[in-house]
């Protein structure tokens, strides 16, 4: 573990300008991917171009996480150490920053009125149908497009990350009802 340093504000709110910067680029590069992967599956682009277009934005985006570690770790080390004793949390890694997420979205799902966690169920029965039903309609031909005039075509990679988005929306509304229920019965 390295050593605790001491920051000022303004040395937090560069980190977490240049954290929003890979945020976004990591957000832009999606965008990109879905556009990629419905004009290659409406036939616009073939599988090279699409797999091109692939490494070229992992590579971008290995290569800018990597030029913002190399920066981060440059600041942390000008800076100043911290007192001796400074009591510091080791930082989570990334599979605890989204267990701790999920944890903090369950308990507050949990803690949601019966009637919104009715029409957060609803919700995410409609989502896992429509996206369902969209779907089997690509694997059938049907072409679907954002925006007027078919200006970008959509591909099975966004309807299946909305669909395992809704399948696991209904599986926390299903365990926050149930224990609402098992509460109330106590």
């Amino acid at each position: 573990m390295s050593m605790p340093v001491v920051m000022t504000t303004q040395q937090l709110a560069a980190i977490d300008n240049e954290n929003t910067r890979v945020l976004l680029s990591i957000l832009a590069s999606s965008i990109i991917l879905v556009l990629t992967d419905g004009c290659r599956w409406v036939g616009d682009i073939n599988n090279g171009t699409a797999i091109a277009i692939l490494m070229a934005v992992l590579s971008f985006n290995a290569l800018f996480i990597a030029r913002f570690r190399e920066g981060r770790h440059a600041i942390l080390h000008r800076m100043p150490p911290a007192p001796p004793g400074t009591k510091v949390q080791p930082a989570l890694s990334l599979v605890q920053g989204f267990l701790v997420a999920a944890s903090v979205l369950r308990e507050k799902v949990a803690g949601a009125s019966v009637l919104m966690l009715l029409i957060l169920g609803f919700a995410s029965l409609f989502g896992m149908f429509s996206t369902g039903s969209t779907l089997i309609q690509l694997n059938e031909g049907v072409a679907f497009y954002f925006g007027k005039r078919n200006s970008f075509p959509m591909g099975p990679a966004l309807p299946v990350g909305a669909f395992l988005v809704s399948v696991l929306l209904a599986k926390w509304t299903a365990s926050a009802l149930v224990a609402r229920v098992g509460r109330k019965r106590d």
